[in-house]
């Protein structure tokens, strides 16, 4: 595996991350799956480079602090997917 980078990935079954997992695996990418929904998932990040998190407009919790999550890690210098500029508008007609 290739240890230049490490990819926290939360994992929804049959979602996008079944794709992203797939792909780091054939190209010998680090990555671990993680749950953005613990408490402790900011500390849990620290020790990666980015994240990737398909988050839905239809789940509550997601909605109730997903963008500012996203801000926060963004801000902390980890790579984020989506990053402040697509989430922002991620499904607000009005955004």
């Amino acid at each position: 595996m290739s240890q230049d980078i490490r990819i926290a990935i939360h994992h929804r079954p049959e979602r996008f991350s079944e794709q992203w997992i797939a792909y780091c695996e054939q190209h010998h990418i680090a990555y671990e799956c993680v749950d953005c929904y613990q408490s402790d998932i900011v500390q849990t990040l620290r020790s990666f480079d980015a994240l990737m998190w398909h988050w839905s407009h239809r789940d509550e919790k997601a909605l109730l602090f997903a963008r500012q999550m996203i801000t926060s890690l963004q801000r902390m210098g980890l790579v984020v997917f989506p990053d402040i500029q697509t989430c922002w508008h991620y499904d607000d007609k009005l955004g």
